[in-house]
C-alpha cells in the first residue's frame, strides 16, 4: 500500500484514562504488553468471550486475538459462522479493520468524508472507512483517484498502516530504533517497519527476516490489530467493552413517565443517534414522541390491516442498520385473517411520516390458531433480520411444532432482507441452509412463544424470553454464532420435563434463568443495558413479568445467571407489556399506563 511520505496529524484524541480502573473493578490485573500476539492490555484473556467461529478451533494460534477483535467490534468474520483465518486481506477490508480499531481508541474520524477514489463505489461496505482514513492521511491510493480495493495487503504495508494509525490517534512520532531485519533494506516501507518493530507492533519471521512482500492472512492481521489495541491501551486510550466481569449487583432503578398519550404501547425503538421515540401501538399505529410530546400524525397507521384482538396486533418495528441512507424499516404484525406478516416500508420525504405506498411483503405465514404469535423482529450484529414466531397456539403445542425444525413456527428465523423486491434470501451460513432436518430460515427452535428477544452486540449473545405454559417462565441465550440450538419445548417447560416425570433431554439447551408461576405467569423480555446514564447497570439483562408487573435484572456470566435483582423501586406501573431502547441505548418499559424510562433511583 502506498503509504509513505505522510504522517498522522494527531487529531485531538481525548485520553479517557479508564482502562486500569475497569480492570481492577473486575479483579483482573493488566499484564505488561509483550506484543507477541497473546492477550495483553487491550485484550484481557481470562473472561474474554469466545467468538465461536467454526473454522477457528480452541487450539488455533490466533484464536485469542480473533476473539478479541470480535469482542471489540473490529470484525464479525467472513460470515456469521466463519472467520476464514487463512484468507488473505484486501486493501478495502484492511481499511475497515483499521478504522474500527482506531475508533476503539477514541479516534476522531470524519463522520461524512468526501469520496476520494473513483474505484470505491459508494455502496461498498468499506467505502466510509476508506474515505475516513484517506481524509486524515492514514491511507493513500495507488494513484491520484484510484484505491485498488481488491489488491492484497503485504506485511510491509500493514506495518506502515499500523504506524500511521498510532501517530494519527496519539499525535506522537514513533521512534525508528535499530534495523532488525536484513530483507527490508531499500523497501519503500523500511522506516515504518523499523518503527513498528521498535514499538512492538510487528515481528519478523525468523533469521532477521521480515518477508515484507508476503501477503498477510486474516489470522495474522488479527494479531497485528490486537497489538495495536495493546499500544493504545498502554496510553489509556481504550475503554474495554463492558461485556464481562460484572462483579456487583446493579443500582436501584426507578421509572419516570415519558408519556401516557398512547394506546396499548407494545414496543419502543429508535434509529441509533435519533432523539425521537417510535412507539408501536398494538392496534396498528406507530407514534412518534419528541421532547415528551406525541406528534399528532402517526409515523405509520396500519390499524385497518391489523388484527389486534387476543394475542394479535402490531408487535414490533426494526430499523435497517443503514436506515440513515436507505430509509428502510420493517414491521411484524398479524393481518385481518390472524396470520403473521413482515412488511418493509421506507420513510417519506417527511422524516416523521412513512411512505405507506412503499409497502413490500417480506414474509407471510399462516397461523393455525389465534395465540402464540411471537412478535419480535430485530437486526443482529451481522446485518441479518431475526424474527420470533410462536408454536402456532393452543395449549401444550397440539400441532407438534416446537420440536419440528422443519416448520417456521416455534422458532427464531434469520433472514437476509437486503433484496430489491419482495421476500428475502437465505443466509448461506444458516444452520439448515444446505438441507438437513430443518427449514433453511430457522436459526433456533424449540420455543413456545418468544414474545421478545434482544441482541447484546458486544458479546454477540441473543437473549430470548420464552413465555411458558402453566408452570415455568424462562430466559434462554444463544451464545454468539451458535445457530441450530433446540430450547426444548414441548419436551421441556423450562428445566422440567413437560407433563412427564422423565424425558430425553439430550441435545436440548436449557434456560439460563427461570421462575415459577408463584412469582408470575408471563415473562416479558427486555434488553441488556448498554446506555450511558446508569453505569452500574451495564451488562445486565432487564426483563419483567406481565401478570405481576415487576421488573428484574440479571447478569449472564457465560454459564448461568448471577446478580438477579428485583427492582421494587420501579413501583406499581402495571402489566409489563414490553421493553425498548432509544437511539442512545437508554431503556424503557411499556405498560397500559404508558411509556416509562428507567433511571437510577434517587
Amino acid at each position: 500500500m502506498d503509504v509513505s511520505g505522510r504522517r498522522g496529524r494527531g487529531r485531538g484524541t481525548t485520553c479517557v484514562g479508564l482502562l486500569v480502573g475497569a480492570l481492577l473493578l473486575v479483579g483482573v490485573v493488566p499484564a505488561a504488553a509483550s506484543h507477541d500476539g497473546t492477550l495483553d492490555d487491550g485484550c484481557p484473556g481470562p473472561a474474554l468471550p469466545q467468538a465461536g467461529f467454526s473454522d477457528v478451533g480452541d487450539g488455533a494460534t490466533h484464536r485469542a486475538t480473533i476473539d478479541c477483535l470480535v469482542w471489540h467490534g473490529v470484525t464479525q468474520g467472513r460470515s456469521w459462522a466463519r472467520f476464514d483465518p487463512g484468507g488473505e486481506v484486501r486493501r478495502d477490508e484492511m481499511a475497515s479493520f483499521l478504522a474500527r480499531t482506531m475508533l476503539r481508541a477514541g479516534a476522531q474520524l470524519p463522520a461524512s468524508p468526501d469520496n476520494h477514489f473513483d474505484d470505491v463505489p459508494a455502496a461498498s461496505v468499506h467505502a466510509r472507512s476508506i474515505n475516513q482514513l484517506a481524509e486524515v492521511g492514514v491511507i493513500e491510493g495507488t494513484s491520484q483517484r484510484r484505491y485498488s480495493p481488491d489488491r492484497l495487503v503485504s506485511r510491509a504495508q500493514a506495518a506502515a498502516l499500523l504506524v500511521r494509525a498510532v501517530e494519527e490517534v496519539t499525535g506522537e512520532t514513533l521512534p525508528r530504533g535499530a534495523s532488525r531485519f536484513d530483507d527490508t533494506d531499500g523497501s519503500t516501507h523500511e522506516v515504518a517497519i523499523d518503527q513498528a518493530a521498535e514499538a512492538g507492533l510487528v515481528q519478523g519471521v525468523g533469521d532477521r527476516r521480515f518477508a515484507p512482500s508476503r501477503a498477510s492472512t486474516r489470522a495474522q492481521m488479527a494479531s497485528l490489530l490486537a497489538r495495536l489495541l495493546d499500544t493504545f491501551a498502554e496510553r489509556d486510550l481504550v475503554v474495554l467493552p463492558e461485556s464481562w466481569g460484572v462483579d456487583a449487583p446493579p443500582p436501584a432503578l426507578a421509572a419516570e413517565l415519558v408519556t401516557d398519550d398512547v394506546t396499548n404501547p407494545a414496543f419502543v425503538t429508535a434509529p441509533a443517534g435519533d432523539d425521537r421515540l417510535f412507539v408501536v401501538e398494538l392496534g396498528g399505529r406507530v407514534r412518534i414522541v419528541r421532547d415528551g410530546a406525541v406528534l399528532a400524525m402517526p409515523f405509520l397507521d396500519l390499524s385497518s390491516q391489523v388484527s389486534s384482538g387476543g394475542e394479535g396486533g402490531l408487535f414490533a418495528l426494526a430499523f435497517h442498520p443503514d436506515f440513515a441512507d436507505n430509509g428502510r424499516f420493517y414491521v411484524h404484525y398479524t393481518d385481518t385473517a390472524g396470520d403473521s406478516r413482515i412488511d418493509r416500508f421506507v420513510v417519506s420525504a417527511d422524516p416523521d411520516r412513512a411512505e405507506v405506498a412503499s409497502r413490500t411483503a417480506v414474509l407471510m405465514l399462516d397461523q393455525p390458531a389465534s395465540n402464540h404469535n411471537g412478535g419480535m423482529i430485530e437486526f443482529g450484529p451481522d446485518g441479518m433480520l431475526y424474527v420470533a414466531l410462536g408454536d402456532g397456539g393452543g395449549g401444550g403445542d397440539p400441532f407438534g411444532n416446537g420440536q419440528d425444525a422443519s416448520t417456521l413456527l416455534g422458532t427464531i428465523l434469520r433472514l437476509d432482507v437486503d433484496v430489491a423486491g419482495t421476500g428475502y434470501r437465505i443466509p448461506a451460513d444458516n444452520p439448515y441452509a444446505s438441507g438437513g432436518r430443518g427449514a433453511p430460515e430457522v436459526w433456533a427452535y424449540g420455543l413456545r412463544n418468544p414474545w421478545r428477544f434482544a441482541w447484546d452486540v458486544p458479546t454477540g449473545h441473543l437473549y430470548i424470553a420464552d413465555v411458558g405454559q402453566s408452570a415455568r417462565e424462562e430466559v434462554d441465550i444463544v451464545p454468539g454464532r451458535r445457530g441450530g440450538l433446540n430450547f426444548g419445548w414441548n419436551t421441556m417447560e423450562g428445566s422440567r420435563c413437560f407433563e412427564a416425570s422423565t424425558c430425553d433431554q439430550s441435545g436440548l439447551t436449557l434456560p439460563v434463568y427461570e421462575y415459577g408461576h408463584d412469582q408470575g405467569c408471563s415473562i416479558t423480555g427486555g434488553f441488556v443495558y448498554r446506555g450511558d446514564d446508569i453505569p452500574g447497570l451495564t451488562g445486565h439483562y432487564v426483563f419483567g413479568d406481565y401478570c405481576r408487573g415487576w421488573v428484574r435484572s440479571l447478569h449472564y456470566d457465560g454459564d448461568g445467571a448471577d446478580h438477579v435483582t428485583t427492582h421494587d423501586g420501579v413501583g406499581a406501573i402495571g402489566n409489563v407489556y414490553s421493553f425498548g431502547t432509544d437511539g442512545a441505548g437508554e431503556l424503557y418499559v411499556l405498560t397500559p399506563q404508558g411509556v416509562f424510562r428507567l433511571v437510577a433511583a434517587g
